[in-house]
């Protein structure tokens, strides 16, 4: 059985869902790493969902922003990763976003109660490390924007939850919003994010 992950679960426990196996087995609104894209969207909501900008050196994957219409979902925007030329549009890495404004001590809460319920979903999982870090963001050279992040590193892929607080600089200037968020990816994916994208 697959494990949903959301910001319901935060709320509730566990307890009745099947334990992991491995990394693989969590879901975002019933989506999962190896799926193909194809199966939960259209191939034109895909391609208009495509990340006009850019932010990689090397362009192995692009990435799929797709706006959650569906009101009963936990998350308001999901991002997916493809890689260049797969016609099934397997999804390599994805992630689920929710939004915040101007609360972001309960954005951080979240973050460590996600954290420490997945933590309890893969407790039976063998090597798996957990990283937690809260530092400034490098995408604000002010120092004024924070990120807070959990992150789990197994050999079937890496879970991650984690909060961005930008500051209101960031926010007036390129539009963005503080966020809380959880993402599954593949271990091929994290390979390439860690070794290529920026090099």
């Amino acid at each position: 059985m697959r494990v949903f992950i959301s910001v319901l679960i935060l709320i509730f426990s566990f307890q009745s869902l099947t334990k992991a196996e491995d990394i693989s087995d969590f879901e975002i609104e019933g989506i999962s790493i190896g799926d193909s894209l194809l199966d939960h969207f259209s191939e034109e909501e895909i391609k208009n969902g495509i990340r006009k900008l850019n932010i990689y050196n090397d362009d192995s994957f692009y990435d799929v922003e797709i706006y959650n219409l569906d009101l009963s979902a936990e998350f308001v925007n999901l991002s997916f990763s493809l890689k260049k030329n797969d016609k099934l549009y397997k999804v390599y890495n994805m992630s689920g976003f929710k939004f915040y404004k101007d609360n972001v001590k309960e954005c951080f809460d979240k973050v460590d109660e996600m954290a420490d319920n997945i933590s309890k979903e893969l407790k039976d999982l063998e090597n798996i490390q957990r990283v937690d870090s809260e530092k400034p963001h490098s995408d604000d050279p002010t120092g004024n924007s924070n990120i807070k992040q959990v992150v789990f590193w197994h050999e079937s892929g890496s879970i991650f939850t984690e909060c961005y607080d930008w500051s209101e600089k960031i926010t007036n200037e390129k539009g963005w919003t503080d966020n809380f968020s959880v993402g599954v990816a593949l271990p091929e994916y994290d390979l390439w994010l860690n070794n290529k994208a920026y090099n």
